[in-house]
């Protein structure tokens, strides 16, 4: 009698762990799982794409000064950190418990190993992409000062030099300067150093490629002309007129 008891107490748990199983994969089919962490892949790789192409940039508080940072860099980083917290998160919980992070379906820990590492690996996924369209964007931005450089010339207005910049790259934007900011970059002589210049280039792009053209009134004067006009690359100066 105590083997047939036990027998049926085993056969009655197993027939409530395959019921709850079955209502879990009924309620969320594997199919419909599969779907949705599809759908929420492609879209959180798709948001540095569009924030990429919608361009802008937005101050960001750094350790010891704010700086001008893409907001796609800052889209595609802030994605990319939370996913790779989730997914350490998850996947040290689940291995100490898997019903910790595995709340669908059964919980083991080699569903807990595939899923959240699927997580981690999506979050490298979109760190890598961040960082590639950075570089593509910082190489559009190059390019857009080139043709700006090429388009310009000597005695045109700071406004229309703007106006043409803008309709090359809306990034790029202009500061006010004199040529003593260019010592070692610039080949002028130290007796001009006093002049006055503008700069045009993407925000924090010092290490790329940017126009300076001297101006004759110092100041933000619109109607002000433009003089010798200078292409910078990597701080070095690589074409004048």
């Amino acid at each position: 009698m105590t083997a047939e008891r036990e027998a049926s107490h085993e056969a009655a748990v197993a027939t409530t762990t395959a019921a709850h199983v079955s209502l879990d994969d009924k309620a969320f089919p594997t199919a419909a799982v599969f779907g949705i962490a599809i759908v929420l892949a492609v879209l959180v790789l798709a948001l540095p794409v569009l924030a990429t192409l919608a361009g802008g940039y937005a101050w960001v508080d750094g350790l010891f000064y704010r700086s001008r940072v893409p907001v796609a860099a800052i889209t595609g980083t802030r994605l990319s950190n939370g996913l790779l917290i989730l997914g350490v998160l998850g996947l040290l919980a689940g291995l100490i418990w898997p019903r910790l992070a595995l709340w669908v379906g059964l919980a083991t820990r080699l569903r807990v190993l595939a899923w959240y590492g699927a997580v981690i690996a999506l979050g490298v996924a979109c760190r890598v992409e961040t960082i590639a369209l950075m570089k593509s964007m910082h190489a559009r931005e190059d390019q857009a000062v080139r043709t700006l450089y090429e388009k310009a010339a000597p005695s045109m207005s700071v406004a229309s030099v703007q106006a043409l910049a803008a309709t090359l790259n809306p990034d790029i934007e202009t500061r006010y300067s004199t040529l003593a900011n260019y010592d070692r970059i610039l080949e002028v002589e130290r007796a001009r150093y006093a002049e006055c210049v503008i700069e045009l280039s993407a925000p924090e792009r010092y290490a790329g490629t940017r126009l300076v053209a001297e101006v004759s009134r110092c100041g933000v004067h619109a109607d002000a002309d433009t003089r010798r006009l200078y292409l910078v690359e990597r701080k070095h100066q690589v074409a004048a007129k």
